[in-house]
């Protein structure tokens, strides 16, 4: 079985472990409507309107909804690169660990 894995990271996410894959998302609306202070909304010369993370959580309330809309985005293109045994182990108890990359690279 190969393993997924996802495009780079979109350039206007803010630096750090969450990050919404470039080229992937539809404007679904999940997650502005999970975490709002966590997101916004771009458009590329061609028109294309997309979500990128414009702030990483800082706090456990905030790391909740990240997962929050990380677990319901419809095409997974909100992903973590991040080292947080805890928040790692969430992952993978939701099904949502699609590239192991932050396990090996950094």
């Amino acid at each position: 079985m190969s393993q997924y894995i996802p495009n780079p990271p979109h350039p206007k996410n803010i630096p750090g472990d969450f990050y919404v894959e470039d080229g992937c998302c539809t404007m679904c609306g999940v997650p502005f409507a999970a975490a709002p202070e966590l997101f916004s909304e771009g458009k590329d010369e061609d028109g294309y309107e997309y979500y990128y993370v414009s702030r990483q959580p800082e706090t456990a309330a905030e790391i909740d909804q990240m997962i929050d809309a990380l677990s319901c985005s419809e095409l997974a293109c909100i992903h973590y690169q991040g080292r947080d045994p805890q928040i790692i182990e969430r992952l993978v108890q939701i099904g949502k660990i699609v590239g192991y990359n932050f396990l090996t690279e950094k």
